[in-house]
């Protein structure tokens, strides 16, 4: 009788520990599910948000930035991004006082500080960026509320670019403008010379990029036109999670995404107009 009370007792308690496993188990499979499902939910939340930062950048289509950042693309960049790049560059490159780098530049416009030239500087690079109209997102990680978008397209050919402008100095380059006088005076050698010739490359860029130099005699009629690269790159960018559950980009980071859109391997000869077309042919 003992001998079966013992057997029933040892049953149940293997039934119960049996229970008691599969209790456990059916938590962690339930926790890991539920893991699972946030994990996944928080991707294609980074994923939907890159996709709004990405066209804005990339196409001229930003909708849905206002409602990630509370301005549009355009006011964003201007009233966020670029006051503490120019800033930056203006200390950087020793542009202080800045009336004292007030020059003219070409003699359809007026003289400009240097706050002014980098101004519409970054704006037109933020534009041309938008030439790219294409993309792709290859890859997406997040961990906590950070989270790493990496994805792939062309980019702008540098070398390309400083090519054209290359080529507009020499159209637009006069004695009798203030800015090229001073150049002339400038030793090469010397910080005044480079500092200079800084503000006379921003200047060239943004007139010519933003169709400012059209109609002005030596400039053929492609050169303002975005040379992009031929080939695909992959760029990686980084996103925060905000205190609303959005999944931003930060003043820096977004500075590095720019840069990182600025390629200066391929060769000028390789670069492409936005619609395809290949810049040696037209050259040639």
């Amino acid at each position: 009788m003992r001998k079966k009370q013992i057997m029933a007792f040892l049953i149940l308690l293997s039934t119960f520990l049996l229970l008691a496993a599969c209790g456990i188990a059916s938590k962690r499979l339930s926790q890991t599910r539920g893991s699972s499902v946030e994990s996944q939910a928080n991707e294609e939340a980074v994923r939907r948000d890159a996709t709004i930062l990405l066209n804005s950048v990339l196409t001229a289509n930003d909708k849905g930035f206002s409602s990630l950042y509370g301005k549009s693309y355009e006011q964003w960049t201007k009233q966020i991004v670029f006051p503490s790049q120019i800033e930056a560059a203006i200390q950087d490159n020793g542009w202080t006082p800045e009336s004292k780098y007030t020059y003219q530049y070409a003699k359809e416009f007026e003289k400009q500080q240097p706050s002014e030239i980098l101004e519409h500087y970054y704006e037109t690079r933020r534009d041309n960026l938008k030439d790219i109209q294409e993309y792709r997102i290859t890859d997406v990680e997040v961990s906590d509320d950070k989270a790493t978008v990496t994805f792939l397209s062309r980019q702008i050919n540098h070398t390309a670019t400083a090519s054209a402008i290359n080529t507009i100095y020499l159209a637009v380059a006069d004695g009798t403008i203030d800015v090229f006088a001073a150049l002339n005076k400038a030793n090469e050698a010397d910080s005044k010379f480079k500092k200079l010739h800084t503000l006379v490359s921003d200047f060239l860029y943004y007139a010519n990029f933003s169709d400012r130099l059209v109609d002005h005699k030596g400039i053929s009629s492609r050169l303002n036109e975005t040379p992009l690269t031929e080939g695909q790159y992959e760029v990686s960018f980084d996103l925060e999670k905000n205190s609303e559950d959005n999944w931003v980009i930060s003043d820096k980071n977004y500075r590095n995404l720019v840069s990182d859109l600025l390629n200066y391997d391929e060769k000028a000869s390789q670069a492409r107009y936005p619609d395809g077309t290949a810049v040696k042919d037209i050259v040639n």
